[in-house]
């Protein structure tokens, strides 16, 4: 189940036939396997709120997700992205630490795996906000388009996927490829 706030689903559709054609599988053939949720405009995609006194309350949203995983047997969720699924102080390291336990509970429930899509802050660093959403979670990738010295992309088309965290592999790996349109 991938799940935007930021793509309406023409975009999640017209990125999924490209990427089937590719991998040349029919779009008819991911359905069942593949689900596409676009939330774009909408309101109430937070998983859970604060309240003043930093305690975490799950919301309407998390239940829906949890409920439809189960319902259609799924074993794999990706949030694109936290800003809108997360309401908190993103630099409270209890809010975020609650936040990411909170998605380790999805994971249990569907007995599979959660990905946050995240954006770094503008200072280049690869996340934003309390060190909390690093020492939470057991793996971490960052994707970006290289640069050269003068900070100039080395290849606009270019990528690194680089594994930043690895409780459980290999730290500091990464794959190099090509964007293609």
């Amino acid at each position: 189940l991938y799940i935007t706030c930021e793509d309406d689903l023409d975009e999640l559709h017209r990125r999924q036939e490209a990427i089937c054609a590719m991998l040349g599988v029919s779009f008819e053939q991911t359905r069942g396997k593949l689900f596409l949720l676009s939330l774009q405009g909408e309101i109430g995609n937070e998983l859970a709120t604060f309240d003043a006194d930093g305690s975490l309350t799950i919301a309407p949203r998390y239940h829906q997700i949890e409920r439809a995983c189960l319902e259609r047997g799924i074993s794999h969720v990706t949030l694109d992205n936290t800003a809108h699924f997360f309401t908190g102080n993103e630099n409270d390291r209890n809010q975020v630490a609650a936040f990411v336990n909170l998605n380790n509970k999805l994971t249990r429930a569907i007995n599979g795996s959660v990905i946050m899509v995240g954006h770094p802050n503008k200072a280049g660093d690869s996340y934003s906000g309390s060190t909390a959403w690093e020492n939470q979670v057991r793996s971490r990738l960052y994707l970006e388009i290289p640069k050269g010295e003068e900070g100039a992309p080395l290849d606009p088309d270019m990528r690194v996927l680089r594994n930043e965290k690895a409780n459980y592999s290999q730290r500091g790996s990464e794959i190099r490829f090509y964007w293609f349109k």
